[in-house]
């Protein structure tokens, strides 16, 4: 395998507009009439951008990958990348002659700060763009039959189905592909930039999905650590990669616990892993350290059985028994909830540090309350049906769930889909908006017993933008 950086010629590009906030940049879509409402979740279609998908897909080739940031990234079957606003302006199409043969993009994902790319493509490359001027920052090529045993990069023809950056990094980043092979890349710059790439830890079956964890509004001694969660059909691992790559957690397949809802016995086909950084809450401190912020928690499903870990921070004790003093606290991973879905879930994704939303085998949408174990169903259906990618059954012809991890994403509380030929966006609805919801319908009894249990606490639905 050869990683190098190669220049890019961009194949459109406009003059970039000054930038606005991203609730500025939509606030106009969720002025306009909704497509689809239920008592608690909003579809909207983002019109703009989807009026101009058919063009799109003339010039460029059919939308093959969506991912939402401050801006639009669209992937495509020619190997395309089209960064829009949320207007539908293009800001830069990313291609040269040589992206040309890496494939369709089959995974993306934008940086922290939403001005770098990271694509995988279904032959195996995996690029790192710097969108704004068009340029690539790093390519790292499938290794191929004549390579090397030891040559990094994932096997040719194998698609990348799951890429990520690793905190607020530009440089580090995660891919994974379709086979299970997981690697973990730097982008070194110095008198040269040079990159290296190294496996992580798996156990070689079948990869769900892998997840780098993010850096939140709180700071956290996790952002030193660069984790990085491996999901198969038989383990969730947990590894950083921040002054070697070292092993944290590792569990093998097992059902939920104690579950309400049918026990699922068979080796589960269906996965998908999310991670929630560290966030700052606006509220009074009533305990020392800590008690101003939600620390990491990453979710997970097997099936139909979710597991929550949440991380805990031991200040006490070294790994010896010995007092810490003024090292760092040592980082714990601890079972905090577990739960059985009514089928097998496809995709999770965490909308708050309490609320995780995911999605059945079926497309019916659902909200997990962690604080109190409430489950709520909020969409029994998306407008049009989600596009899902078959890459582990295309590369392993084991049958399996499609992946909707680059059909789905969720950015800043919103919910994103690529629905049949349309992209929409999906939000909960504020309890103000499902009293009036209530109150149009001419359910003003029901409106008026919603109230009183907003007021007495004692809804038991979820709630969004009162105090629970």
């Amino acid at each position: 395998m050869e990683s190098d950086t190669e220049p890019s010629t961009p194949v459109s590009t406009l003059e970039a507009t000054p930038e606005t906030e991203y609730e500025n940049r939509i606030a106009n879509l969720e002025a306009a009439p909704t497509q689809s409402t239920t008592e608690y979740f909003s579809w909207q279609q983002l019109a703009d951008i989807s009026e101009r998908l058919t063009g799109l897909g003339e010039q460029y080739g059919a939308l093959t990958t969506v991912c939402t940031g401050d801006y639009v990234a669209l992937g495509t079957e020619r190997g395309s990348v089209v960064v829009t606003d949320y207007l539908g302006r293009v800001k830069m199409a990313l291609g040269s002659a040589a992206s040309a043969a890496y494939g369709a993009v089959s995974a993306l994902a934008f940086s922290a700060d939403h001005m770098v790319l990271v694509a995988g493509y279904a032959q195996g490359f995996v690029v790192v763009w710097d969108w704004a001027k068009g340029t690539t920052a790093a390519v790292s090529r499938p290794r191929q039959a004549s390579d090397s045993p030891d040559a990094a990069g994932h096997p040719a023809g194998t698609a990348i189905t799951c890429v990520g950056f690793i905190g607020a990094s530009r440089h580090r980043y995660i891919s994974g592909s379709g086979g299970g092979l997981v690697l973990y890349h730097h982008i070194v710059r110095r008198l040269l930039t040079t990159m290296s790439t190294q496996p992580l830890a798996s156990d070689g079956g079948v990869l769900f999905e892998a997840a780098a964890l993010a850096r939140g509004t709180h700071a956290c001694v996790t952002d030193d650590l660069g984790l990085v969660a491996i999901l198969t059909d038989s383990s969730i691992t947990i590894v950083k990669t921040r002054h070697g790559v070292e092993q944290q957690y590792r569990a093998g397949f097992q059902t939920a616990e104690g579950t309400r809802r049918r026990t699922v016995a068979r080796r589960p086909y269906a996965g998908s892993v999310a991670w929630q950084s560290a966030q700052r809450i606006e509220r009074p401190a009533t305990t020392p350290a800590e008690s101003d912020a939600m620390l990491p928690k990453l979710a997970y499903s097997w099936g139909a059985h979710i597991h929550i870990l949440a991380v805990h921070l031991d200040y006490n004790v070294s790994g010896n028994g010995t007092a810490l003093g003024s090292a760092a606290p040592r980082v714990q991973f601890e079972r905090e909830t577990e739960w059985t879905a009514i089928e097998d879930v496809v995709f999770c994704r965490w909308i708050d540090p309490t609320t995780l939303l995911y999605m059945t085998q079926s497309q019916r949408v659902f909200v997990f309350e962690t604080q109190f174990a409430q489950e709520t169903e909020i969409s029994t259906a998306p407008p049009a049906r989600i596009v899902g990618r078959a890459w582990v059954t295309l590369t392993t012809g084991t049958e399996a769930e499609p992946s909707y991890a680059a059909a789905m994403c969720v950015h800043r509380r919103r919910l994103f889909a690529h629905c049949g030929s349309a992209l929409y966006v999906g939000r909960l609805l504020m309890w103000a908006e499902r009293l009036e919801l209530l109150a149009t319908q001419g359910q003003l009894v029901d409106a008026i017993a919603l109230a009183t249990g907003f007021y007495q606490a004692r809804t038991g639905q979820i709630v969004v933008g009162l105090p629970r």
